[in-house]
């Protein structure tokens, strides 16, 4: 079988997301579900990561439907996270191989406070069905559809900051709550395209209105 290779950053600096009105996104468990339709293993999923234009900055709410991705759970001090996400990625990487799975998106973090004694995060890869056998080393996760704000940020992982400050800003400006963890999508192969300036990273965060008084 042909190898499937995985678009990754060249590299991960630690950054948090204070929220849009959160001390910290909360997490998975604690976001607000949807109701979603029935899930077979043979549903396909568009995962619908590359359908935005690639303009920069917020791009407007959308609501984006479920994403079906294999996914390795994690934590760790701030010093060690750059190796254990490439660790992770090394493993979904070994099991999309065994899985014979079909890629369907860029690989992605989920990000779930911003403790840099304790970084929690997810790594992420999309595929386009369900396996037909459990894999290794990841997890078989389906990720929330619902209402989300779109922001394009281009040029070095390390200067993310930025986006999260404007991202930040529009929320307070619109009062939109966190209603999730955020996503990083890594759009560009920084191992074909030299120029940080370059890089996309699309950033995705559920979001809420404020609510009513």
């Amino acid at each position: 079988m042909k190898k499937i290779l995985i678009v990754l950053p060249l590299f991960f600096v630690f950054i948090f997301f204070p929220g849009c009105g959160e001390d910290s996104p909360p997490t998975r468990e604690e976001a607000k579900t949807v109701e979603v339709t029935p899930i077979t293993d043979t549903t396909s999923f568009s995962n619908n990561i590359t359908v935005y234009n690639s303009k920069p900055g917020v791009l407007g709410i959308f609501n984006v439907p479920e994403m079906l991705v294999l996914s390795v759970m994690d934590s760790a001090s701030l010093g060690k996270v750059a190796a254990r996400m490439g660790r992770d990625f090394d493993w979904i990487q070994e099991d999309i191989t065994y899985l014979e799975a079909e890629v369907n998106g860029p690989a992605g973090t989920i990000n779930y406070n911003n403790k840099p004694e304790n970084f929690k995060f997810e790594t992420i890869v999309c595929i386009k069905r369900i396996p037909s056998k459990q894999p290794k080393r990841s997890k078989i996760v389906v990720l929330e559809a619902g209402p989300m704000l779109v922001f394009n940020f281009y040029g070095s992982q390390q200067n993310l900051f930025s986006a999260y400050d404007k991202i930040k800003r529009y929320c307070q400006e619109n009062k939109l709550l966190a209603s999730g963890p955020m996503r990083e999508f890594y759009m560009t192969d920084s191992g074909t395209e030299p120029n940080p300036e370059k890089w996309l990273t699309r950033i995705m965060l559920p979001v809420m209105p404020y609510p009513e008084d």
